[in-house]
Parts: C-alpha cells; structure tokens; sequence
C-alpha cells in the first residue's frame, strides 16, 4: 500500500498509481536492475535505451523535486538503486553475473568462491598475468598490446556468452561468465598501469 494515500498498489513502481507520490524501494535482498530500467532482462540490451531510461528515471525522482523530507528519504533511496543499477547494467560481466543470479544459478558472492576447473584457462591467465608483472611500468607499448589481447579475449568471451543466454544455455553461461570475471579483472590491471 502506498506511504501516503494507503491505497493498495500491485505495481512496484517508483510512484503510486493512485496520489503519484514517490515510494520506498522494495526490501528485498537483490533488486531486479532490469525492472528498475524499465528493461527486459536478457543479456544482449541496448546501452543507449539504457541510458535514456536511466536519464529519464533520474530526472523524476530527483531529490530536489521533493518538498518532504519523507519524500526526500525514499528519492535519496531510489536514487541510489537507480545509479547500483545502471553500473551493473553497463558492465557486460556483471550483467552476466545479475542474470545469473535471477535464475538462481549462482549469487554474485559466490562467483568469487566458486572452485573454477578449466585449467587450460587458468593456465592462460597465469601466463598472461605473468607477463604483465614482469613488463616494466615504462613500457607503454607492451602494456598497451598486453590490453589489446587481454580485452579481444574478454570481447570473444563476452560473444560466446552472448550466444549462450540467448540459447538459454546457462550453465554455460555460467562457466564463460566465471572466465569473464578473470580477463575483467586483468584488463583493470592493465589499464591501472597505463
């Protein structure tokens, strides 16, 4: 029911269909970034329809359109979900992860525990992480290539994830996704050195 009329709502918009006023975010654990976006949730999303929602969204429920302090308390908490999700909508890896996490399949947490097999690809990082930590900071050139070949790696995974969400192959998903978050971490390494 809404704060201010108590009139019964079904939707969990960020206004009431009745009065219009502002509501409190839902209180559960993990929101759906996708409904707060006015998004389908599937992993292939157009970024400017993104960003056009998001810009939209902002607008509305803008702190200072909001003359009482409880309106302004729920505006503030909106805001915040409304900026969690466009940063994590924005992110091809952790959009993998919130789609995955919607369908059960794992929790974001976990993903940093998960017991990852796929030794050839754990090679491949090490070697690749090798070669980072013994290029000399002032070589701008070779961190420059060790990027290129880190984010076309990251840009085939982000492909073959694709596919897999598409396919509704999510436990493949899950293990291009768990990849992923290996060369994310690499390519911010990089881009930390240059």
């Amino acid at each position: 029911a809404c704060w201010n009329c108590h009139v019964p709502t079904a939707d969990r918009g960020a206004f009431c269909s009745h009065c219009n006023v502002i509501q409190p975010p839902e209180p559960r654990a993990k929101p759906n970034y996708f409904e707060v976006l006015s998004l389908r949730p599937e992993y292939e999303i157009d970024l400017d329809t993104l960003r056009a929602n998001y810009r939209k969204m902002a607008k509305k429920i803008h702190p200072d359109r909001f003359p009482r302090e409880q309106e302004r308390e729920y505006s503030h908490a909106r805001s915040a979900l409304l900026n969690e999700a466009r940063t994590v909508l924005e992110d091809d890896v952790e959009r993998a992860r919130h789609l995955l996490a919607m369908e059960g399949i794992e929790s974001e947490e976990d993903a940093e525990r998960v017991v990852f097999e796929d030794f050839e690809f754990l090679s491949e990082v090490l070697e690749l992480r090798e070669e980072i930590d013994n290029t000399d900071s002032s070589n701008v050139e070779k961190l420059t290539s060790l990027l290129k070949k880190a984010q076309a790696r990251l840009n085939e995974e982000a492909s073959r994830v694709k596919d897999a969400f598409r396919s509704d192959r999510l436990e493949e998903a899950k293990d291009i996704t768990q990849r992923m978050v290996y060369l994310h971490k690499i390519v911010n390494v990089l881009k930390g050195k240059l």
